[in-house]
């Protein structure tokens, strides 16, 4: 899952770094929510305007959604079996 997230991250921080340069790629590389928020109002723009890397774009904006919706979900669940445990 890791790898996925990290994946989809590295995909549209290039394509950040390619479409609007060096000052919104390095804020996209310090904070991913930017890079996130990025990739979801241009997947359908960069589908249209660029070969597709395993997947279109739009597909690796969902995988990426898919994967922090289940980190949240996965360290939710091992955070309330460690209370659960008193630990």
């Amino acid at each position: 899952m890791f790898l996925l997230n990290f994946g989809a991250f590295i995909i549209f921080l290039i394509q950040l770094f390619k479409a609007k340069g060096a000052g919104h790629g390095v804020a996209g590389l310090c904070c991913g929510l930017y890079t996130f928020i990025w990739g979801w109002q241009n997947a359908d723009a960069l589908d249209a305007s660029n070969p597709p890397v395993l997947l279109k774009y739009k597909q690796w904006i969902l995988v990426w959604t898919g994967c922090f919706v289940a980190n949240i979900v996965v360290n939710g669940i091992a955070g309330g079996l460690a209370a659960a445990a008193g630990r």
